[in-house]
């Protein structure tokens, strides 16, 4: 049995406003694929500082960061435990193996979500570029059309 085919008509303002549209989704992926490399970068600096922690020796200084290229000086009391936040403000001591676990699953999650996030820009650059060829196609017919 033949597939029937139809044949579909819309304006060029109809192919412009999905292109713009096209043009949003894309530049919000991009905020978010930077995001989440951000929180990608953020885990794997946690880690290499607990692992860093974990070979310490009690009472040892180090610099803590504090952000604003602020640092505080501190020693180790614990090098084997550190408090880990579960959000609204609730933190827990946790020891650094389990920390690291916890770690290596927001690392693993965020690599997952890229991975989406990156898929979903290679199909809405194929959009785009479809509809950039539609748009030029346009533009080149409507330079040929005959003036009456």
């Amino acid at each position: 049995m033949a597939k029937k085919t139809r044949q579909i008509e819309i304006t060029e303002q109809q192919v412009l406003e999905g292109f713009k549209n096209e043009q949003l989704k894309m530049d919000s992926l991009r905020k978010a694929g930077e995001g989440i490399q951000g929180s990608v970068a953020e885990t794997l600096a946690a880690r290499d500082a607990l692992k860093e922690i974990s070979l310490a020796k009690k009472g040892e200084k180090i610099f803590v960061f504090l952000g604003a290229g602020v640092f505080a000086e501190a020693s180790i009391e614990k090098t084997s435990k550190v408090r880990q936040t579960l959000g609204a403000g609730v933190v827990i001591e946790e020891g650094i193996e389990k920390v690291l676990e916890n770690l290596e699953k927001m690392r693993a999650e965020n690599e997952k979500k890229l991975g989406a996030v990156q898929q979903e820009q290679n199909k809405t650059l194929a959009n785009l570029q479809g509809l950039g060829s539609l748009i030029a196609e346009a533009q080149r017919l409507r330079r040929q059309k005959p003036q009456l």
